[in-house]
C-alpha cells in the first residue's frame, strides 16, 4: 500500500483532509449509489477546492459500486486524506480517498504533521 500511495502523492495536483459532512444517495437513474459531500479542512499540498466538494458513485461493476472509496459508506464528521490529480473544478478530480488510518506513506504523513502544525501555530 505504501508503494501505491506514494505513486498517489506524487501524481496528486491537491491533497487535502476533508470532513464528511453528508452521505446518501446519489441519485440519478441506477439505483443503489452513493454520494458523500465534505468540507476541506486542512491542505496538505496544492490548494482546496473552493466549498464543498461532493464524490458520487457513477456505476456498478463486478466487483461493486464505481469508485469504492472508503467515505462513500461512512458517516458525517469523520475525515479523510482526498487525492486529486486533476484540478478541483473538472470532472471526477479526485483520484483516491483514504481514511486517516490507512495512510502509511511518509511524505503524506510528513505533509499532514506540517500542515497540522501550521495550522495550529495560527
Amino acid at each position: 500500500m505504501a508503494d501505491a500511495q506514494a505513486a498517489q502523492w506524487h501524481d496528486a495536483d491537491n491533497v487535502i483532509i476533508a470532513r464528511v459532512v453528508d452521505t446518501g444517495p446519489a441519485g440519478g437513474p441506477i439505483p443503489g449509489l452513493r454520494q458523500t459531500t465534505f468540507v476541506p479542512a486542512l491542505v496538505l499540498k496544492g490548494v482546496a477546492p473552493s466549498g464543498e466538494l461532493i464524490v458520487r458513485q457513477t456505476a456498478w461493476t463486478t466487483c461493486g459500486p464505481y469508485p469504492g472509496y472508503h467515505a462513500l459508506s461512512n458517516e458525517p464528521d469523520e475525515f479523510y486524506i482526498v487525492l486529486a490529480s486533476k484540478p478541483w473544478g473538472e470532472p471526477e478530480p479526485v483520484s483516491m480517498i483514504y481514511q486517516l488510518g490507512f495512510v502509511v506513506d511518509p511524505d503524506i504523513l510528513s505533509a499532514w504533521s506540517d500542515a497540522f502544525a501550521s495550522a495550529a501555530a495560527h
